[in-house]
């Protein structure tokens, strides 16, 4: 008995060798280098949900009528001949409809348009995803988005105008779950933290791209260049592999089998096997029964995240990006609109370097940690920048610098850990349902608070906007302290696992924990393409 256990071990270290040789880490690199590749197309697509974000406050100074910036972007004449073709044609095009507000009504509902249909576009998200697959969806969103930029770079009116702005929103809620969860699906428990991270790292660059767009062009203009993102998530998307997990939902096993090795390769067969397992035991048209609904696996997971995402937009993280310009001349006085459009790209910045020390945190720290020391940060952030402008200390530089300080605090945590626990912490039978409703809720928030921006800082003034977002920060910060579970380097078998109460079913958790399983063969597993 002995001799057996001792030839066990020695097989066991002989393979563990073997998994250590330079032969291996090469073919490890090269998958790791196609789960990256896979995430670009979906990261492209929301480097236009972060300018369609943030495309309403260089839009908004721009359409006031007695603005010097009024049509032709910062410091721009309509007049005045550029070296750029597009821009003169389009400034040519404005001059014939000009478009102008007329009231602080119009304005909110520029801003806020663009939030009214994320919350149904994501929930119709979660049912193309489930019908057609993660890929096919991800490419559908690509004509869509350009259809919408466009629409609003050619907009004749202000009607026009809304209904862009609406298209825009929609292919936002498109992107809102899709995005996270495809990434989820074809990336493994060490890439996954850092490439759902650069999601949000994505949101950010889009903020920065279109305020600096629209700082040096028309609107108009920038609506135009802000359109050739979707065209490069099209062309990714062209080549990447299918989810792997939907395939096996579908009960495609060949193709999963192929997709799966493409990514991860046939040594993670045993987590493939796992997968497998999991969704021989669920039936493919499970979401639409009442399974799913009486499930402590989903309903758990879809409370959490609806509370995390509550948190996020009651921040007011999304209200900032929508009326930087204005806030940042309001909270900074005397400052004018030269610097307000100066400052604003500085706090871009600050955003854009917060969401890549993000990307590095996921690596290193737990989602947990990460979320409560974000949250508290953001709070106190809050409610220094409130007081301080309630008793009038330390302006300009006071609420500049608290400003920087929340915004990069809240960056780091609170605005990428949902989306990346969208694509992790629900079941695979119901993740796009699960993630579809969880951002279709944080959507109809993220329309709430754009909404009524602008009445609740004439009602409550600065201080009292920002001391209620403190506050509702703090209260969130404290429920996701006692509910919020870790998910850093675990499977999203393990993950589903957490939620479940009765473990009793021992051959369920053995096949569920990839890490344990060693008697798995890979024969059956041959590398392949896509």
């Amino acid at each position: 008995m002995e001799d057996e256990n001792r030839n066990d071990r020695k097989t066991d270290e002989a393979k563990q060798s073997d998994a250590n040789s330079p032969a291996k880490e090469v073919s490890g690199r090269s998958h790791l280098l196609r789960q990256t590749l896979t995430a670009i197309g979906p990261i492209m697509s929301t480097i236009s949900v972060g300018a369609t974000f943030g495309y309403s406050a260089v839009l908004l100074p721009q359409l006031k009528p007695d603005s010097a910036a009024a049509a032709g972007g910062f410091g721009r004449d309509l007049n005045a001949s550029s070296v750029f073709w597009l821009e003169n044609k389009l400034n040519d095009y404005d001059r014939d409809h000009r478009i102008t507000t007329s009231s602080l009504d119009d304005e909110s509902w520029i801003a806020a348009s663009a939030a009214l249909l994320m919350a149904p576009g994501c929930w119709l998200s979660g049912i193309l995803m489930e019908r057609l697959g993660r890929r096919v969806s991800q490419i559908l969103v690509s004509p869509a988005y350009l259809i919408a930029w466009a629409t609003v770079g050619f907009a004749p009116n202000f009607t026009a105008l809304i209904v862009g702005r609406l298209l825009s929103g929609l292919c936002v809620g498109l992107q809102g779950p899709l995005g996270p969860v495809y990434v989820a699906e074809t990336s493994e428990p060490r890439m996954r933290g850092i490439l759902l991270a650069g999601i949000s790292l994505a949101i950010a660059v889009g903020i920065l791209i279109s305020h600096v767009l629209g700082t040096w062009f028309s609107w108009r203009v920038a609506a135009h260049l802000c359109a050739g993102f979707p065209v490069l998530s099209l062309l990714a998307c062209l080549f990447a592999p299918e989810s792997p997990s939907w395939l096996v939902k579908k009960k495609r096993i060949s193709d999963a089998t192929n997709a799966w090795l493409y990514l991860r390769g046939k040594n993670a067969a045993a987590e493939f096997r796992a997968l497998e397992y999991r969704s021989s035991e669920t039936p493919e048209n499970s979401t639409t029964g009442g399974a799913v609904w009486n499930s402590r696996t989903f309903l758990a997971p879809l409370a959490i995240l609806n509370v995390f995402f509550f948190v996020q937009q009651f921040s007011g993280v999304n209200a900032v990006a929508f009326y930087c310009v204005q806030l940042i001349a309001d909270v900074s006085e005397p400052a004018d609109n030269r610097n307000a459009h100066y400052a604003t790209l500085v706090l871009d910045v600050v955003r854009v370097v917060a969401s890549f020390f993000a990307c590095w945190l996921t690596r290193r720290c737990g989602r947990r940690g990460l979320a409560l020391v974000s949250g508290a940060g953001t709070a106190s952030s809050l409610f220094v920048l409130g007081g301080g402008l309630l008793f009038g200390l330390g302006t300009p530089w006071l609420p500049g610098s608290m400003l920087v300080v929340f915004v990069f605090l809240v960056s780091v945590g609170l605005v990428p850990l949902p989306w990346l626990l969208c694509g992790e912490i629900f079941p695979v039978a119901a993740r796009g349902l699960g993630s579809g409703l969880s951002s279709g809720f944080a959507f109809v928030c993220f329309f709430i608070v754009v909404k009524t921006g602008p009445a609740m800082t004439a009602t409550l003034s600065n201080p009292g906007t920002f001391l209620l977002y403190g506050s509702l920060t703090a209260a969130g910060t404290v429920f996701l302290y006692f509910f919020l579970p870790e998910t850093k380097d675990k499977t999203l078998q393990d993950i589903e696992d957490h939620f479940l109460r009765n473990r009793n079913a021992p051959a369920a958790a053995v096949v569920a924990t990839s890490n344990t399983i060693h008697t798995v063969g890979d024969d059956s597993m041959k590398e392949s393409h896509p």
